[in-house]
């Protein structure tokens, strides 16, 4: 990668990026699910392999012909398409874009978690307001789009950031994603 003499690092490029402060426009048609996702990825970097782990918080707006992620916590990306399948690709492709950023110009494990706490820290303020709005939306109604829920109390933003040995590590560490609306009832 060439970098130009004044170029930020990728540890901090995220902050000023699109990805940033990413705010929907609701439209009157438009429908809002809270969502919950969980990531598990096996990134490597300068000399290290790490597990990262996350248990984020998303805006679904689903308009016709015109879906979006929007994220919550960590707050800093978005994705969207035609079709939630596509919507759900792209925001996960974002997300991964700020990890590979970050791995790229770590030079150690240490500061790789550092900088990946920080992406995940952030809080979109104004989506939390509304994925709270539709979270009270969603347990007034009883009809939801047709794939998992989740009870939200049970689904926390959360990191794990693991080093790995690649002489332990075992199939037992791979995962699949998971997306899923808020359950319709408070715990």
């Amino acid at each position: 990668m060439k970098r130009t003499p004044n170029a930020l690092p990728a540890t901090q490029r995220w902050r000023g990026s699109r990805r940033y402060g990413i705010k929907h426009n609701m439209v009157a048609t438009s429908k809002t699910y809270p969502i919950v996702f969980a990531y598990p990825e096996v990134i490597s970097g300068k000399g290290f392999m790490a597990r990262v782990e996350i248990q984020g918080h998303a805006l679904l707006v689903d308009k016709p012909g015109d879906v979006w992620l929007y994220s919550v916590q960590p707050g800093v990306f978005a994705g969207g398409g035609t079709d939630f399948a596509t919507a759900s690709r792209e925001f996960k492709k974002s997300y991964l874009s700020i990890l590979f950023d970050i791995a790229l110009e770590a030079p150690t494990f240490e500061r790789f978690g550092k900088e990946v706490r920080a992406v995940f820290e952030t809080v979109n303020e104004p989506n939390l307001m509304d994925w709270k709005a539709a979270l009270a939306e969603v347990r007034k109604n009883t009809r939801l789009p047709q794939f998992g829920t989740v009870q939200a109390d049970l689904w926390p933003p959360k990191i794990q950031i693991k080093k790995l040995d690649v002489r332990t590590v075992r199939p037992g560490l791979n995962r699949f994603d998971t997306v899923a609306i808020v359950q319709l009832k408070a715990a």
